[in-house]
């Protein structure tokens, strides 16, 4: 199975890329684009998350001005709550190989809607397996909703080859128990679901913590053995890429051990 490596760096989140896309500096979005695809991304996470017509306004001119310049082989994520935003964006898109909605969750209608948008363009879906006003934090309280939303994508016509299941990362911070939990689910996950795709987002561990590097080089190696096939990272961390090139090389995903011999040669 292929592995995902997602970009997070165009989001306007990020104070930086705010600011390019406020000045619509359309050079700079193509230049940290291409940044993320010369470290090694697979996919790029588009998020313009300020709501309204502003979010789709942004959407619109970040994926018009950076994804002509993409290789056709770089995925695109679709990062947003709005089903507005999403139905644009999907438009734009025309039907591009790779592309993927992030994300759906705990919100009934607003799964329907974001599931009928992915099917229509044959796009990907990230579904979350935790979250709401009743968080499940146990594996086995995920795992009951990872079987709910996979019923839902399949009803809705995303075959398993698309489904992307992310089993949230809630900050070390916030409950020491969690980073386990969510190992325990990826192991789960990549049983019950040999055919999908586990992914998870890395930053979310170290949230509201010193050292927060240091976390994502030590838990990323363990999300691997676990299953995960799938990251949401900055590809531009060297020290991060090269903790997953040589964890994925010791755990027999680099076929000859290409990459790793590349990179140190």
């Amino acid at each position: 199975m292929t592995f995902t490596l997602i970009g997070e760096r165009l989001t306007t989140h990020r104070e930086s890329f705010q600011k390019i896309v406020f000045e619509r500096d359309g050079t700079a979005a193509i230049r940290e684009a291409r940044r993320q695809q010369r470290a090694g991304a697979t996919h790029l996470d588009f998020n313009t998350g300020a709501g309204g017509e502003k979010e789709i306004d942004e959407m619109r001119w970040a994926l018009e001005t950076v994804v002509p310049a993409l290789d056709s082989a770089t995925g695109v994520v679709i990062d947003t709550q709005s089903i507005e935003c999403l139905s644009e964006a999907l438009t734009l898109l025309a039907g591009r190989r790779h592309t993927i909605v992030n994300a759906i969750a705990y919100d009934a209608l607003q799964t329907r809607e974001t599931l009928a948008l992915a099917a229509r363009h044959q796009a990907g879906v990230i579904a979350i397996v935790a979250g709401g006003a009743a968080a499940p934090r146990s594996c086995d309280e995920r795992m009951n909703r990872a079987v709910q939303l996979q019923r839902q994508m399949n009803e809705a016509g995303i075959p398993d080859e698309r489904q992307y299941f992310d089993p949230q990362l809630v900050p070390l911070a916030y409950d020491t128990w969690q980073p386990k939990a969510v190992l325990e689910t990826a192991t789960e996950l990549r049983r019950r679901f040999p055919r999908a795709h586990v992914l998870a987002g890395l930053s979310n561990v170290s949230f509201q913590l010193p050292n927060r590097k240091l976390l994502h080089r030590t838990f990323l190696p363990m999300l691997l053995a676990s299953g995960v096939n799938g990251l949401i990272l900055d590809p531009c961390d060297k020290d991060l890429r090269q903790t997953l090139i040589t964890a994925r090389a010791l755990l027999g995903q680099d076929e000859f051990l290409t990459t790793y011999l590349e990179t140190n040669a």
